[in-house]
């Protein structure tokens, strides 16, 4: 299933990517995205350290923000800067164990990513607990992180992605880690895959592809920090096309903040996407996880915004 990729980026041997980028992804994240022999000491050493700070920067105000930043920073990396922040506010919000189970079920780390994909998890609970079966459709996965964390929580069979080659190819080597039994299928111009509706799989689609995705299949829609990164053609395109094969009464879910695209002067602002106006608004509001953490952390005030939709597809002319 690879053959196509693989061919394109000149990979000669995909057990050698695979290995190195897994390895790549330990070094980089922090506490590592997959769960080291060595860690849990490390780990509980390292989280005291981060307590500490975090108590005396927040209770005596004795270390300003910057200051405190620069310290989490040199401890790890940006996620490692993250990780007392979301673990604060996912016990104070959320199940938080059901976080951990899924770390300790899967041997992965507890990381920045992992953090804030188990808090969207959260927001998504109650769009999808109550299906038998779940198909979801999720423009800009990046390694798959919030992927793996649905198909471990609820009873998704059909996830279809759609993302750049190099994206796919390394959200396919997770996946593949992760879920060894459930097949991947690429979709791209040419491919003799199909995807197959109800059928317990990762399809992974590229944009040219889009086309080639049923209508009317999906219960649920997810963009995650993507579309601030898209020319306002790019935006338009994939709300349409979400539009179009999402069921009715489905959910979008979306999660972004305004950029300025220099090299079109487009102010991407996720207030002024080209939403369908006839789809009902359940939730649009400043995003308190990505502000309380990623905000905070990076010393902005400008805020994530959170959108939850629900489709309506009579008044479309999309059915």
């Amino acid at each position: 299933m690879w053959t196509s990729l693989i061919k394109d980026f000149q990979i000669s041997n995909i057990e050698d990517y695979e290995q190195n980028l897994l390895f790549k992804l330990n070094v980089q994240n922090g506490y590592a995205f997959f769960l080291k022999a060595e860690e849990k000491w490390i780990f509980r050493i390292t989280q005291l350290i981060l307590k500490f700070y975090y108590f005396i920067a927040k209770s005596a105000n004795f270390i300003k923000v910057k200051a405190f930043n620069k310290i989490l920073l040199g401890l790890g990396n940006d996620h490692l800067a993250y990780h007392p922040l979301g673990i604060l506010y996912l016990i104070k919000n959320t199940n938080v164990n059901e976080y951990f189970k899924f770390c300790k079920a899967k041997k992965l780390s507890i990381h920045g990513p992992g953090i804030k994909a188990f808090y969207i998890s959260t927001l998504l609970e109650n769009f999808i607990k109550h299906l038998t079966e779940c198909r979801v459709v999720e423009i800009g996965a990046g390694l798959g992180n919030l992927t793996s964390l649905l198909a471990y929580k609820f009873p998704v069979s059909t996830y279809l992605i759609i993302d750049l080659p190099e994206m796919l190819l390394n959200s396919s080597v997770i996946l593949k880690s992760l879920y060894p039994d459930i097949p991947i299928y690429f979709i791209y111009p040419g491919s003799e895959n199909k995807i197959v509706i109800g059928e317990k799989a990762f399809y992974l689609c590229v944009p040219e592809s889009v086309g080639d995705i049923p209508k009317n299949s999906f219960d649920l829609g997810i963009n995650i920090d993507s579309f601030q990164e898209m020319t306002k053609t790019q935006v338009e395109l994939y709300i349409d096309c979400l539009q179009l094969v999402l069921k009715d009464k489905a959910n979008f879910i979306n999660i972004n903040r305004r950029k300025t695209l220099e090299a079109e002067k487009f102010d991407n602002n996720p207030l002024l996407y080209p939403y369908f106006p006839q789809n009902r608004v359940l939730k649009w509001e400043a995003d308190r996880f990505m502000n309380q953490v990623y905000n905070y952390v990076n010393n902005r005030i400008d805020p994530w915004i959170l959108r939850v939709e629900e489709i309506n597809k009579r008044e479309s002319g999309s059915s």
